[in-house]
């Protein structure tokens, strides 16, 4: 009997972190370090952009994943309206149901995204879905289809990996944040601090050259190194908490391998890509706009790489700011600043 391939969150961080030009080469990449949480029927993966129209940019699938589910999902995805795309790819924090998703948003969206959302709804295939990054300029799909039967519109993801893979899934949008940006300035573009794995900060500049900044980077490089070494082993979902390369939210840290075989560390100037709230500092912007995509406060802890309570405050902070008394009030402003 056959083993089951081990179950490694960082692996999958791994290979989004890793630089490709070709862009479904890399989704190949990162659909085959997932294919250990697949649930018997593969893995699908592809990139999305809803700007002016709705586009499948990239695609991949594991030799195992059904070609005839894939294709139906690109041609679907295809056909959904904009603001439809928008909704249905908007990023997730665990493993979903897509039929499910497709109902929510029949349900609760205005006519004629409703009726769009419905007629989604009786197309998708069943499949179990993690959604990162931004439709606006690239959201991911990994689809994880069962091999031998439809999944259900409210069945839940079968295992308990659904948590640990939503996190690993902001990793997948800060990936592909960098990818956009690698695109318009180059991926040989000089980084903003290069640490070695050690955290020793051998190089830092512009906002990255401050105290407060300094102090985050190397912290996350020795937390980034400690989820790498045994605690990858003993604990995979700690591991990947414990992964800090998304830095409040400003950079990303990435692998490199110099010529001479020394390994570094590169920090990338990657904040997260919202319209901008003028009444809201920075700080407050991130929690709202994040918010704004109905995301917990614990999740967006982790995405921005602070505390918990920090995100809590600044949320208040804006609310008072945008005069909303509820965050159901404050989502809903912010969805239509957003539109």
């Amino acid at each position: 009997m056959a083993r089951r391939p081990i179950r490694d969150p960082i692996a999958v961080l791994e290979a989004a972190y890793t630089w490709d030009p070709d862009e479904d080469r890399w989704l190949g990449s990162v659909a085959a370090s997932v294919s250990a949480y697949q649930v018997g029927g593969g893995v699908i993966a592809y990139t999305v952009c809803a700007d002016t129209q709705t586009r499948v940019v990239a695609t991949a699938e594991t030799p195992d994943a059904s070609s005839e589910i894939a294709s139906t999902l690109h041609r679907v995805t295809r056909g959904f309206p904009v603001p439809l795309a928008r909704a249905l790819y908007a990023p997730a924090e665990f493993v979903g149901n897509a039929g499910y998703r497709a109902r929510r948003i029949a349900q609760e969206a205005t006519e004629p995204i409703q009726a769009a959302a419905q007629r989604a709804r009786e197309r998708v295939p069943g499949v179990w879905g993690l959604i990162s990054g931004n439709p606006q300029q690239r959201a991911m799909m990994l689809g994880f289809p069962r091999a031998d039967s439809q999944v259900l519109p409210d069945e839940a993801f079968p295992t308990d990996d659904s948590r640990v893979l939503g996190l690993v899934g902001a990793h997948l949008g800060a990936a592909l944040r960098l990818r956009l940006s690698a695109a318009a300035t180059g991926h040989h573009a000089p980084p903003d601090a290069v640490l070695n794995p050690n955290g020793k900060l051998l190089h830092a500049e512009g906002a990255a050259a401050t105290l407060q900044a300094r102090q985050s980077l190397v912290a996350a490089v020795i937390d980034a190194e400690r989820a790498r070494g045994a605690l990858r082993r003993a604990a995979p979902e700690e591991a990947v908490e414990a992964w800090r390369s998304l830095v409040r939210g400003q950079w990303t840290i990435v692998d490199t391998v110099e010529r001479d075989g020394k390994r570094l560390l590169l920090a990338r100037r990657n904040p997260l890509q919202k319209r901008d709230l003028l009444a809201l500092n920075a700080g407050e912007q991130d929690v709202a706009w994040l918010a704004a995509l109905g995301h917990s406060n614990k999740y967006m802890a982790y995405q921005l790489g602070i505390p918990t309570p920090t995100v809590a405050s600044r949320l208040r902070r804006a609310m008072r700011k945008l005069r909303a008394t509820s965050r159901a009030e404050l989502i809903s402003k912010l969805g239509v600043m957003q539109s």
